[in-house]
This record gives C-alpha cells, sequence and structure tokens, in this order.
C-alpha cells in the first residue's frame, strides 16, 4: 500500500494498481504488463515502484501518475524474488543464484551492485531488512541472517534449519525482535 494504492504482484498478469480510497469501490486505475515473465514481488517507495520480475531482475516504475506507470530502470539479476528497499539501496532475494544482492538505486539509469553474499543451499524466497540486518528465507532450509551495516560486504552472521520441517518458506517479516 501506498497512500490510496494498493499495489499488486500478479505473476504473470502484470501489476495491478486498486484506489482504495473509497474501501467499499475499489477501481482499479493502472496496469503494467513486463516484457518477460512474471513479477514475484512490489515494493512501493515515493513516487517509485521496484518490481521482482524473475529471471528479468528488479524493474523500477515511476507511479507518480498511478493510471499510467512508466519504467525508468532496471537491474538484471538470475532469478529476482523478492525486494527491499532501505535508504538508497535495494536488497534482492535472488532466488535460485542463492545470491543476496545489494544495489545501489540512488540514480535509476545507472544502478550498481555494490554488494553481495552467497547463501549456502541456495534459494532464496523472501527478504525482509531491519536496521543493519537482512532476514532472507532459503525456500527449502530456513532463515539467514545477514549483517548489513557495510553495504560492500555483507556477511551471514546466523542461520536458523528449518529443513527438518519439511515444508517450504516463502515469506518473512520482522517486527521488534521477532521474524515471523
Amino acid at each position: 500500500m501506498s497512500g490510496n494504492y494498493v499495489y499488486i504482484a500478479n505473476g504473470l498478469e502484470g501489476l495491478r494498481i486498486i484506489d482504495i480510497s473509497d474501501p467499499a469501490q475499489p477501481i482499479e486505475v493502472g496496469y503494467y504488463q513486463p516484457p518477460l515473465n512474471g513479477i514475484n514481488d512490489v515494493v512501493v517507495a515515493g513516487n517509485y515502484a521496484f518490481l521482482a520480475n524473475d529471471i528479468d531482475g528488479m524493474l523500477v516504475l515511476d507511479v507518480s501518475n498511478p493510471g499510467s506507470p512508466v519504467q525508468v530502470g532496471v537491474f538484471d539479476t538470475t532469478d529476482a524474488e523478492d525486494i527491499a528497499i532501505a535508504e538508497n539501496y535495494a536488497y534482492i532475494a535472488d532466488g535460485y543464484s542463492g545470491q543476496m544482492r545489494i544495489v545501489d538505486i540512488s540514480s535509476f539509469v545507472s544502478m550498481t551492485e555494490v554488494g553481495s553474499v552467497t547463501v549456502p543451499g541456495g534459494d532464496l524466497s523472501s527478504i525482509e531488512v531491519s536496521g543493519n540486518y537482512a532476514f532472507v528465507t532459503d525456500f527449502e532450509v530456513g532463515l539467514r541472517i545477514i549483517d548489513i551495516s557495510n553495504a560492500t560486504a555483507p556477511i551471514v552472521v546466523g542461520f536458523h534449519d528449518m529443513s527438518a520441517l519439511d515444508t517450504y518458506f516463502y515469506d518473512v517479516a520482522v517486527e521488534a525482535d521477532l521474524a515471523h
């Protein structure tokens, strides 16, 4: 959500932008279909939407006019599954590559990767940033905690193995001192 709008990553059906100023009558006001692949995640920061667009990487849209989103940037990755935004950085859970990537987004024209870390077992499915840490789920293994206080040299500092549960881990949320 951002203001009176909900942004929905709708997989192969693209990005849907819904005006909820009248909650009894939500109205779709905008739509964006990426050229290839589906949208796994969307994060809105200010007038920009950051899309995890699978093998096409991270797309950046100007959504200052929600009825007409315009692509203003792209950062190529192997398998962008999830994105977190903090300050001038995008943190990308890059799926099958097993890498958490840190991208400087201060200029959408020349976004650059400033740091990355390969997560053992690597099939990253989600990411959440809180303070100096990124919390990353590995699809089949569990939770990794990565110190991002130095964006150019992130390091895995913690791991909670949940592989014995024989399930898949799709998302993580962090609140206070708890990861959910």
